[in-house]
């Protein structure tokens, strides 16, 4: 935390409490054995506060420091592998402190009685509800505390979650993969402002946040994901074009810390993507001082599907004490589904499990301390995921199964995406600023081979050959996407009043799609449709950030970004709907603006307040008769207002946020005939909402984490010739409400045997799937409306329960869990594609159902 001169405010008061607990705690360790455990400590030589802390997180047991004018003590460094109670006696020796340890396993560091506390997190793991608490009466009151600092990089420097004047969510990832929640979609659900849109592929569909939708079709994402400072979305909508639908990066089975959602537009620190918000996994520096490794097995079933089995294990380990270190990490997930093709017309089963998918990863990360103000750091990571296209429900247009339930007549496809990043970053320590630089690589590779048969009914009058003799008809699309990143930023230190950073940004994003339709079964093969197409985007940017400290507990905070963003399409057709040969290129210039306030009244209260905007760029557009010839950038103006805190003697803590947005020249994709284009929509959204996210302790080892959202995210004017919405009309795939509870209660079975039981519940309401109403058409014969494209067919709330249970001895631990309790069969997602009766077809996305399993896990 940092309010100015820290410890020049802290000293007048009569004692300081520091109160942490470990950000990669294994799930249901006991802190009652945690002195009998031996911990990898890395703890540099600095102030006694600092590395209590340090201490703190590494271990993962809870520490009350009254300081006092000792907070300016120095103290030596302790590294090695060894007991808490044997680090804490290297950090006080020489010191006039000792250490007691409290009933629960909370250590007290004082020479008194008296306590404040000023730092205060929530052990909830999957959302971050932080305040400073209250002041206690004795030193007694340790017994029932339980603590966590937890230290966050939102806003590019290392801050307290409590500290940021914005909403930021984190989530330790063993917390949900431990409990068979092991995708990014499966912790969205538990993070108030965010949500997914499924399209029924692995790690495909659209990131939102807070009513910012990516809409219904091909489009420029509206979330960023980023690999610590590496960004993992592409900047232009046509990887998700010619791929038919986005793909986001999921690396919670990586050696990943934690994983940060930041929610509202990051434009100033984060750039193009980022206008609704940003996810950033951070991954574990490698060790310089001792081995550290985890190993997991997950066995589970799914009900009407298969066995299902994933594999993950890291370890990091000094190459060159102090100086160099290395971490390996990998996982294998194979998924065996749980939807059956079946034949269309008879709905005869053909195949079981259609929909599974096999996956794997692994990555290496290098730390090379090159002096003590001069660190590198290089990373390489792979992963590739193998599955069978998109595969839906087919339902009938009341939303029926239009077979049997989880059944589909979807045909033949394979699909297959590899991505591999290369990155590198240097640090420097000069007196007083530090100097960042960070570059990376990284590729993108898809591949989808489908039967089209069904599709194209037609080519045998087409190619003029005689009914009937066409067999089939195969198409192939490939997306190769390269993508380089270099960004150098120079950050203050801090001072008693200032702080500050500025940076220099650029990326060059190129892109190479083909996309073949061939008949086959006549004289020869016959050329539907080909196309081949190079895309190359640019960006240039300069960003700076600088808060001032007003008072100790009243700052305010500037930001801006400005970038200049270039998009140039070449495209070659050819066959029966090949199209011309085109070239589209356009360029735009965008600033971006962040101004927030922060306010502490009391210790126990934190007020914020933050406005700010986002943008995604300028796109080149395809070449369609009717269709503009570009696309304008849209930009989005957010402004929200905040409180955390906590409430009845720390019992109950709180994390609310109210916001409000303005976004106009909204991008999305319309269809001109048969064929899409981008499109900027004539009108804007207004969006409006409130987020709120508790903690709740009603008694030692019990915690309740409650969240929820309500969000009203609607088109200002009627849209009738762009999307064919309304005004007033909700944005597809933003529910208005969605909701959340968590709870946990840890206890002792025996003697060195730890114990858990939790649950969770996940609630979404209904959300669109399109902004023309299906009531407004004859769906018969939509075409007689003029309309193409998706009607909206509303997905119905549902709610899904999950159980867990685990035991803990030493660094083993063993979890079993139910998600979906109750086997809800809603769908999360319903597309319907209509280009002319009577091609309407309806799909539609189930959630998972009933899956039981175990995790095995051992930590060294």
């Amino acid at each position: 935390m940092r309010y100015g001169n820290q410890t020049k405010f802290t000293k007048i008061k009569k004692g300081l409490l520091v109160c942490a607990s470990s950000l990669a705690l294994v799930a249901g360790s006991s802190i009652a054995s945690a002195q009998e455990r031996q911990y990898s400590f890395d703890v540099e030589a600095q102030t006694l506060e600092a590395a209590l802390m340090d201490v703190a997180r590494q271990s993962g047991v809870q520490l009350m420091f009254e300081a006092g004018s000792s907070a300016l003590l120095k103290v030596d460094s302790v590294r090695g592998r060894m007991g808490v109670e044997e680090a804490l006696a290297h950090l006080l020796s020489g010191t006039n402190l000792s250490f007691t340890r409290k009933s629960g396993g909370v250590y007290v560091v004082s020479e008194g009685s008296g306590f404040q506390k000023v730092s205060y997190g929530s052990a909830g793991g999957y959302e971050a509800a932080l305040a400073p608490s209250g002041q206690d009466e004795s030193a007694d009151r340790a017994d029932a505390v339980e603590f966590e600092t937890i230290v966050v990089t939102a806003s590019r420097r290392e801050q307290n979650l409590q500290d940021v004047p914005m909403a930021v969510s984190v989530v330790r990832p063993e917390e949900f993969t431990t409990k068979g929640l092991a995708k990014l979609d499966d912790v969205i659900a538990y993070i108030p402002g965010f949500t997914v849109n499924n399209v029924g592929q692995l790690n495909a569909g659209s990131i939102n946040a807070r009513g910012v939708s990516a809409g219904t079709g091909a489009s420029t994402p509206v979330v960023g994901v980023y690999l610590d400072d590496v960004v993992m979305s592409e900047n232009s909508p046509f990887a998700s074009f010619y791929a038919v639908g986005n793909f986001f990066f999921d690396g919670l089975l990586g050696d990943v810390e934690r994983v940060e959602f930041l929610k509202g537009p990051q434009g100033t620190l984060y750039g193009a993507t980022s206008i609704g918000g940003a996810v950033r996994y951070i991954t574990r520096k490698p060790s310089l001082e001792e081995y550290r490794g985890r190993a997991s097995v997950d066995l589970s079933s799914t009900k009407n599907g298969g066995f299902n089995k994933t594999y993950s294990g890291r370890i990091s380990a000094p190459i060159v004490e102090d100086r160099l270190g290395i971490s390996v990490a990998g996982f294998y997930d194979d998924n065996n589904g749980y939807i059956d093709r079946v034949e269309s017309g008879t709905g005869n089963l053909i195949h079981k499990d259609i929909n599974g998918h096999d996956a794997y990863g692994f990555s290496g990360d290098l730390l090379f301390k090159i002096s003590d103000q001069f660190d590198f750091r290089g990373r390489v990571l792979h992963q590739q995921s193998e599955w069978e296209g998109q595969v839906g429900v087919d339902l009938t247009t009341d939303r029926a199964p239009l077979y049997r339930p989880l059944t589909s007549s979807a045909s033949f496809a394979d699909s297959d995406l590899e991505s591999t990043v290369f990155s590198g970053a240097f640090e420097y320590q000069f007196d007083g600023v530090s100097l960042i630089s960070s570059s990376s690589y990284m590729k993108r590779d898809f591949l989808k081979e489908e039967d089209r048969t069904g599709l194209y009914g037609l080519t045998d009058s087409v190619a003029g050959y005689t009914s009937g003799t066409t067999t089939s008809v195969p198409s192939t699309v490939l997306v190769d996407v390269g993508k380089f990143s270099q960004e150098v930023r120079l950050a203050s230190e801090g001072s008693e009043n200032w702080e500050w950073f500025v940076g220099l940004y650029y990326t060059d994003e190129t892109l190479e799609a083909e996309t073949s339709i061939i008949g086959l079964g006549g004289p020869e093969p016959f050329n539907l449709f080909t196309n081949i197409s190079a895309v190359k985007y640019e960006e240039y940017a300069a960003f700076g950030n600088l808060t001032y400290y007003i008072t100790p507990y009243f700052d305010v905070t500037a930001g801006v970004r400005f970038a200049k963003n270039s998009i140039v399409l070449d495209a070659m057709g050819s066959g029966r709907f090949g199209g011309d040969d085109f070239v589209s290129e356009t360029e735009d210039t965008v600033d971006t603006w962040m101004f927030s306030a922060r306010y502490r009244p009391t210790e126990s209260v934190s007020l914020y307040a933050r406005a700010a905007s986002g943008y995604r760029p300028a796109t080149a557009n395809v070449s369609v008769l009717g269709a503009p010839s570009f696309v304008r950038s849209d930009t989005l103006w957010s402004y929200e207002v905040g409180a955390k805190g906590n409430l009845a003697d720390e019992l109950i803590s709180y994390d609310l946020a109210f916001w409000l947005l303005k976004w106009k020249d909204y991008q999305t994709t319309s269809l001109f005939g048969v064929t899409a284009a981008f499109i900027n929509m004539d009108g804007g959204v207004t969006a409006k909402g409130v987020e709120g996210s508790f903690t709740i302790r009603p008694a030692n080892g019990f915690s309740i984490n409650p969240g929820f959202a309500y969000t009203s995210s609607t088109l200002d004017d009627d849209e009738p010739v762009t999307v064919f919405g309304l005004a007033g009309q909700q944005l597809p795939h933003v529910p208005k409400w969605t909701a959340s509870v968590v709870t946990r209660y840890d206890f002792t079975l025996t003697s060195g045997l730890d114990a858990y039981i939790g649950g969770g519940l996940r609630y979404k309401g209904k959300v669109r799937t399109a902004f023309s109403d299906a009531g407004s058409f004859d769906l018969d014969n939509p075409s007689a409306g003029g309309h193409r494209g998706r009607l909206n067919f509303p997905t119905k709330a549902h709610i899904q329960i999950d159980l867990n249970a685990g035991i803990v001895k030493d660094n083993v631990a063993l979890n079993v869990y139910v998600t979906n309790l109750l086997n809800d069969d809603s769908y999360s997602n319903i597309l319907s594609n209509f280009t002319g009766s009577p091609n309407l077809n309806v799909k539609g996305f189930p959630v998972r159902p009933r899956t039981i399993g175990a995790v095995l896990s051992v930590d060294f």
